[in-house]
């Protein structure tokens, strides 16, 4: 979704940005970054992309009873339509989270699911380190928010702007 490229592409922008939201971005260790790429995650993805779509609308339906049947049918086709080499994102190494953070001089808004990736120890972390950061936590939410939560996402975005936007 992002993440991470926007945090990469913010920290290359001194001063010609008004601002970054990063909504819970794949920020992981090294560590986990080579337990992911060992795992069978490629394997899995080209499993996903040979499946009959109808088969993964109704296993999606299960694991993602929040959804809406609309949105599963539009993160299940989005998916369908990626390339076979879209994990390769994953490949090790993913640019050190706190250095690339702090390297950010335009107001971040950083947003995790309290079940998502980023966690709540690395959240404070950043928050220290760039004092233009500001951090929110969706309860009871993972890593995908814009599906899962969009109306609470949208609020906080919304939200952020504004305090951005200079007085009329």
């Amino acid at each position: 979704m992002g993440g991470m490229t926007a945090a990469v592409v913010a920290s290359r922008l001194e001063g010609r940005i008004g601002g970054v939201v990063l909504v819970d971005p794949t920020f992981i260790s090294p560590e986990w970054q080579r337990e992911v790429y060992e795992s069978d995650v490629f394997e899995q993805h080209r499993r996903f992309l040979e499946a009959d779509r109808g088969d993964l609308i109704v296993e999606a339906r299960t694991r993602n009873t929040s959804r809406t049947d609309e949105m599963i049918e539009i993160v299940t086709d989005a998916r369908l339509g990626t390339s076979i080499r879209a994990l390769d994102v994953l490949i090790p190494p993913n640019p050190d989270p706190k250095p690339l953070v702090a390297s950010i001089t335009a107001p971040i808004l950083l947003i995790r699911g309290e079940r998502g990736i980023v966690s709540p120890q690395l959240a404070r972390e950043l928050a220290v380190l760039n004092p233009d950061l500001r951090l929110e936590t969706i309860e009871d939410a993972g890593h995908a928010i814009p599906y899962d939560e969009p109306e609470q996402l949208s609020q906080l975005v919304k939200r952020f702007w504004a305090d951005l936007a200079p007085p009329k």
